[in-house]
């Protein structure tokens, strides 16, 4: 698949590979093509205009193949073409743990308290650089590599290398 991503003046084309790409491999494309640039943000948010001329963002491997059926649909091969913007800033949540959550077990109903206001102290994730707060993901191979919810399995790391998820910041890892 043929990409053309903007990135303020700077407009790229290059060949996705995977039929249909995943999103994260469509973001580390992006991170690759403007390796060297200085105005390529940390967080960033892919967008594609529709036929309504709304610019749609990018989150998620449903959301892209909904764009790529939209773009086969209107104009039979044809680029995709992405625009870069900057990430929202994260919300910040000072209040106290409350349920979010419940899932379902072979055993039963089990509520899970997902505290994303809490913050693991001292500790930074490697993908935005900001203090981590509510899930964090501590890499089980590095010594010192942590993901926040928001940026794991969005940005690259080793593949081969296994995340423990905690949900507490009294777990010391």
């Amino acid at each position: 698949m043929l990409i053309k991503v903007t990135l303020d003046t700077d407009v790229r084309r290059v060949e996705v590979d995977g039929d249909p790409p995943t999103y994260k491999h469509l973001r580390m494309t992006v991170r690759k093509l403007f390796a060297t640039s200085p105005n390529l943000p940390e967080r960033f948010v892919l967008k594609y205009m529709d036929d309504e001329n709304d610019a749609i963002s990018l989150t998620s491997d449903k959301e892209l193949a909904e764009a790529l059926h939209f773009l086969v649909a209107a104009k039979p091969r044809s680029f995709l073409r992405l625009s870069v913007h900057p990430a929202p800033p994260k919300a910040t949540n000072s209040t106290t743990a409350t349920p979010s959550s419940t899932t379902t077990t072979a055993v039963g109903t089990k509520s899970e308290a997902v505290n994303e206001g809490v913050a693991h102290e001292g500790v930074v994730c490697d993908g935005c650089n900001e203090a981590i707060k509510g899930i964090r993901y501590k890499c089980g191979m590095c010594a010192n590599f942590d993901f926040c919810a928001a940026c794991e399995g969005v940005v690259a790391h080793d593949q081969s290398h296994i995340f423990v998820k905690l949900r507490s910041p009294n777990n010391r890892y």
